[in-house]
């Protein structure tokens, strides 16, 4: 008996659609990363707390 039906169902769906990798603020660095993520196939969520663009280049 199983514990959990459908469990290889939503394993092999998991498995098979990837999340998106998500990048918590949109500075630099985390601009760079979400770009390079990006450029190898995989989809990216850039996060930023921020509501405007800021001169240091962070938020």
């Amino acid at each position: 008996m199983r514990l959990c039906r459908g469990f290889d169902r939503l394993r092999q769906q998991a498995v098979s659609q990837p999340r998106p990798i998500i990048i918590a603020g949109a500075g630099i660095a985390g601009l760079s990363a979400a770009i390079a993520i990006a450029r190898s196939g995989r989809k990216t969520l850039v996060l930023e707390r921020a509501s405007e663009p800021y001169e240091l280049g962070a938020g």
